[in-house]
């Protein structure tokens, strides 16, 4: 009896331990990647039925427009590594415009498009 009571508060006090910045929470912390020393909160969205063309919103793209460029890149080539297995992306809206032509949408968004050509 005395050893399940021991079992069982041994479980339940690992079972908390992401919740007090140790344990599998925090590995996914410190694996969140920085562009331009910002955090930017990306969204990639297909836009077709054969999944090869997508969209990247990038929030908070005013904070910085070359770390919103470099964070809705590295999204989509994620994706498209993800899903396709391959990098090659043919852009409709590239992330590599200059700064002073980024047109920023919505809700300060950064949108970037493009298509996934590997098969």
């Amino acid at each position: 009896m005395i050893r399940a009571l021991v079992i069982a508060a041994l479980v339940a006090s690992l079972s908390g331990c992401g919740w007090f910045g140790i344990g599998q929470d925090r590995a996914l912390r410190s694996e969140r990647v920085l562009f331009d020393g910002i955090r930017f909160r990306t969204d990639v969205d297909s836009t077709s039925q054969d999944r090869r063309d997508f969209t990247v919103d990038v929030r908070g793209a005013s904070r910085s427009l070359a770390g919103a460029q470099e964070a809705g890149e590295f999204e989509a080539v994620k994706y498209c590594l993800g899903v396709f297995g391959g990098s090659d992306i043919a852009w409709t809206q590239s992330p590599y415009q200059e700064l002073e032509a980024l047109e920023l949408g919505a809700n300060d968004t950064l949108t970037i498009a493009g298509r996934c050509t590997k098969r």
